[in-house]
């Protein structure tokens, strides 16, 4: 929530004191990218800001699980792409939280309302990376027969 690294150190320090062992971080896409960031028009560009966030959460000894927002343009091929990303860019940082050895991520309106007409190609993308190094938990909201 800061560009400032000494608000990023309080903020995990907080977090850790709270007994709190991971946090959440909005990701909307690639620094390079191109497209619509965000709702808010503020086109936030997070992901210039992950490096200071993954240092002050390790000092803290908290991890950080990266919440893959609905970029303009955003598909499950991107999704894929944006994927291989964060695992070559911040894979091994040791302040990615992990469970069971693998990274979090939570894919958000990736659900039968939003995504219904993509469900194929979801499973696809997510069905790809099971079992190598792309691996990872994802957590999304689904209601739906599919």
């Amino acid at each position: 929530s800061s560009r400032d690294n000494a608000t990023l150190r309080s903020q995990f320090q907080d977090l850790a004191a709270a007994g709190v062992d991971s946090a959440m971080c909005s990701w909307w896409g690639r620094k390079d990218w191109q497209g619509k960031r965000d709702d808010s028009g503020a086109n936030a560009n997070t992901d210039e800001l992950i490096p200071s966030v993954l240092a002050a959460a390790a000092l803290a000894g908290v991890g950080v699980s990266f919440h893959m927002e609905p970029y303009g343009g955003r598909t499950p091929q991107t999704v894929l792409d944006d994927i291989r990303y964060i695992h070559e860019a911040y894979g091994s940082h040791p302040a990615v939280y992990r469970e069971n050895g693998l990274p979090v991520f939570w894919l958000y309106d990736v659900s039968a309302q939003h995504s219904s007409q993509d469900v194929d190609a979801w499973r696809e993308v997510l069905d790809s990376v099971r079992g190598t190094s792309l691996d990872a938990i994802f957590l999304c909201l689904w209601f739906g027969d599919r």
